[in-house]
């Protein structure tokens, strides 16, 4: 999710002729991807595979976090006023949360480092603004005065 918003960034959408230069495959790969990721149904797309999902996998923490959210301020601690009773729908809703994401921790992964990426990922560094990004894009694609 978090690779598919940073290209969905203006600084890189606006790179018309960049994504054309696309092989055609890349492109409807792309196009796939977008329609999968439309955020209708509360991510139903992307909720749905994350839970067919093959072990090992990530869930997708933004969608986690929501639910905590949503479930936790949207259901009363107690249902009842003298407050005797624990709202158990509630209870069951987080517990099938903590259920999922312990469901994902039992699974070894099997990932070997790429010395190539982690050089590249230690060395990074950016404190450019969303401007400056626009910015250096326009030297890739630089806008196109109509007259």
């Amino acid at each position: 999710m978090t690779i598919f918003a940073g290209l969905n960034q203006f600084s890189v959408t606006r790179l018309r002729q960049t994504w054309l230069s696309l092989p055609s495959e890349h492109l409807k790969m792309w196009r796939d991807l977008e329609e999968f990721m439309k955020p209708q149904g509360g991510f139903s797309n992307l909720r749905q595979m994350q839970v067919n999902a093959d072990l090992p996998s990530v869930p997708c923490l933004s969608l986690l976090f929501h639910d905590f959210i949503q479930i936790e301020d949207g259901n009363e601690e107690y249902i009842d006023q003298e407050k005797k009773f624990l709202n158990f729908e509630k209870a069951l809703m987080l517990g099938k949360l903590f259920m999922h994401i312990k469901k994902t921790q039992k699974v070894q992964y099997q990932l070997s480092q790429v010395e190539v990426i982690n050089k590249y990922l230690r060395t990074l560094e950016s404190d450019l603004t969303e401007e400056q990004i626009i910015e250096l894009s326009k030297t890739i694609e630089p806008d196109i005065i109509l007259s």
